[in-house]
């Protein structure tokens, strides 16, 4: 994924700088628990910010989220 398709999901979907970077991270088939690994976050902290993206996506799980992100 190009910078230029990351800066247009984060408009499209409204997401915070934190938000954007594991919906990046997700959408190159990350789990949670890696996410947390590679950003340096917790856990708990990853997971809010997945309830944050299927809110502003409009999705219930990783699957639907990565498919609407890359749609």
């Amino acid at each position: 994924r190009s910078l230029m398709q990351g800066d247009y999901m984060a408009r499209r979907f409204d997401l915070t700088e934190a938000q954007a970077r594991v919906a990046d991270c997700l959408v190159r088939g990350l789990r949670p628990g890696t996410v947390a690994d590679d950003l340096g976050l917790s856990v708990h902290t990853v997971r809010t910010h997945v309830r944050a993206l299927f809110d502003k996506t409009g999705t219930a799980n990783l699957t639907a989220l990565v498919a609407r992100l890359l749609s």
